[in-house]
């Protein structure tokens, strides 16, 4: 790589049922975000880390801190010889300077921690705007027990909800059963979304959260991508991973396809892929 061009830089690998079924899954007949087997001898476990490049801490801290709960340290240090390695795998220009911070949520087993490298002058975006056909991430998604609590309190710190209102739908088991899931998609730094994500009729929510704050998150992250089946070829014989669902969405005006991509025996921690 002979330029920086990517501020949302990597995904590291350690919902909805439309109209009709395209592959074979390993789906659970009750619930397509279950586990199907068990995940001793898998080669790969759950997303683990996402990175975000930027040069502005306090647009992410007030997003994903003050308003979605994470904790915050750094500036971590680095050693020189570890920036020199990662200048050369991330295809950094060697004058680009940057300090690493962590976002987590301490305490919650299984949620996405976030490295975010604050840098020391703007780099191009990876994605130019909010278009959601744009190839590339996409955004993540954050399990919520009150989604239209959680609605209020972002929209009062200023954020914008990338839709006219709270969404929720029913969406359909593989058994027929039939549960609401809400939505409230909001537009953050970096031209990326947040969804803060809830579902009800007794089903567990779309990963980890604290059952004291009724939040969790980050959970998984979307990609949107030109070719679903060449990267589910990878997902899935590369990395040893599983689709549990991959079906159209027919409700919105430009149908799109949706894959579930998880790690075998996990819970949390799965990349879903949009291919419009």
């Amino acid at each position: 790589m002979t330029h920086f061009s990517a501020r949302f830089l990597a995904i590291i690998t350690a919902m909805a049922l439309g109209n009709f079924a395209l592959n074979a899954v390993a789906q659970n007949n009750e619930d397509v975000m279950a586990a199907t087997g068990r995940g001793e001898n898998a080669n790969t476990g759950p997303l683990h880390t996402v990175t975000i490049i930027t040069p502005d801490l306090a647009a992410l801290r007030k997003l994903y801190e003050t308003g979605l709960g994470l904790t915050v340290t750094g500036p971590h240090a680095v050693s020189d010889e570890d920036r020199a390695v990662q200048h050369r795998l991330w295809g950094m220009p060697d004058d680009l300077g940057y300090d690493i911070y962590m976002f987590r949520r301490p305490g919650v087993d299984g949620t996405v921690q976030m490295r975010v490298l604050v840098t020391d002058r703007p780099t191009p975006h990876m994605r130019s705007g909010w278009d959601r056909q744009q190839i590339g991430p996409y955004g993540m998604g954050f399990p919520t027990i009150d989604v239209f609590g959680a609605d209020e309190e972002l929209r009062a710190l200023g954020f914008e909800r990338a839709v006219p209102e709270v969404e929720v739908f029913q969406v359909s088991a593989p058994n027929g059963d039939s549960y609401p899931v809400s939505e409230a998609p909001f537009y953050g730094p970096e031209y990326l979304r947040i969804i803060a994500i809830g579902r009800g009729g007794g089903r567990p929510q779309v990963g980890s959260y604290n059952e004291e704050t009724g939040r969790g998150g980050p959970v998984y992250a979307t990609q949107i991508v030109p070719d679903a089946d060449a990267m589910i070829e990878f997902f899935t014989t590369v990395l040893d991973m599983e689709v549990r669902s991959d079906r159209v969405w027919r409700e919105y005006e430009i149908p799109f396809r949706f894959s579930l991509i998880h790690a075998k025996g996990s819970q949390t921690g799965h990349t879903p892929l949009v291919e419009y």
